[in-house]
């Protein structure tokens, strides 16, 4: 993709359409409006091409792609994610954990029907197993059409899908588990009990003695109850829970959280140091990914 300076044309590699660098589409370009509910801020994305849209069974589903974003992932009218920073997400969501974990075999991935997330999971030697908890098969579907990371990880036979909702499904692996990741959308509508006490009840008897969980807990900025709720939850439930940020440039307040918990090691502490092709984590900066204390207590007051 040409990314030309502020101020100069962009020609889009999908639909060959001449797009201003400030962001103002050619008349050749539709538009595609987000209206994330806990955002101070909407957003507005050039289409070059609509790939994928429908109603599956639990939602709108819409894969399309935008100048500077490639292809972009919307699921009820909210990007989850994008090519320009998708991986931003899914190796926070992923390679803390895993690092920090004396010897993880099995995974469970819940949401994540995309793929990236399981994608990121499979460079570490030594996975067995990973299970994907996606409600949505349609998800699992598009991705395994227009994603080769997808694909490729989807093919791999350690890897198992479990349609269906996580707050059952979880329960059928009681005592498995050596990471549980949850990769899920904004707390609205069927998610909004996964971010609650009784599904992380649900996850620490999934896990094992040693065992970590990782959730997406949402933007500093724009739902702090939502960081808030999930970071005492967790604190609450599990011997020690921490926070874990970064800076994800399409999602809403940029700052995003996961909160990561374990029944008793350290997270903060590395135990393996296997060769990962990544992006932005770097083991040798593990701390550096989460939220110092004080800086905590002073945006969440906990």
């Amino acid at each position: 993709m040409n990314d030309t300076a502020v101020g100069r044309d962009a020609i889009c590699q999908f639909c060959g359409a001449t797009h201003l660098a400030r962001g103002n589409p050619s008349d050749e370009a539709e538009r595609f409006e987000e209206f994330e509910p806990g955002s101070a801020s909407h957003t507005s994305y050039d289409v070059c091409n609509i790939l994928e849209q429908r109603r599956t069974q639990y939602q709108e589903l819409m894969l399309f792609e935008s100048p500077r974003l490639g292809r972009v992932l919307a699921l009820d009218g909210i990007v989850q994610m994008t090519d320009l920073d998708t991986y931003v997400y899914h190796e926070m969501l992923a390679h803390p954990a895993l690092f920090s974990h004396p010897a993880p075999l099995s995974v469970a991935v819940v949401g994540g029907g995309d793929a990236h997330l399981v994608a990121e999971v499979l460079k570490h030697p030594g996975i067995e197993r990973v299970y994907v908890l996606e409600l949505d098969e349609e998800v699992v579907h598009v991705a395994r059409k227009h994603y080769v990371v997808a694909r490729a990880a989807l093919n791999d036979p350690r890897v198992e899908v479990r349609p269906g909702d996580a707050f059952e499904s979880i329960a059928e692996l009681a005592g498995e588990l050596d990471v549980i990741m949850v990769d899920l959308t904004d707390p609205i509508g069927p998610a909004a009990r996964l971010f609650e006490d009784e599904f992380y009840a649900r996850c620490e008897r999934a896990l094992r003695d040693d065992g970590f969980l990782v959730a997406q807990t949402e933007s500093f900025h724009f739902h702090p109850d939502v960081v808030r709720d999930c970071f005492t939850a967790l604190s609450a439930r599990f011997a020690r829970a921490d926070l874990l940020w970064t800076a994800i440039a399409t999602y809403p307040g940029a700052f995003w959280t996961f909160g990561i918990a374990t029944k008793g090691l350290d997270p903060r502490v590395v135990r393996r140091r296997p060769t990962v092709e990544s992006r932005l984590y770097d083991v040798d900066a593990h701390d550096w990914f989460f939220v110092p204390e004080p800086v905590r207590r002073k945006l969440l007051d906990v």
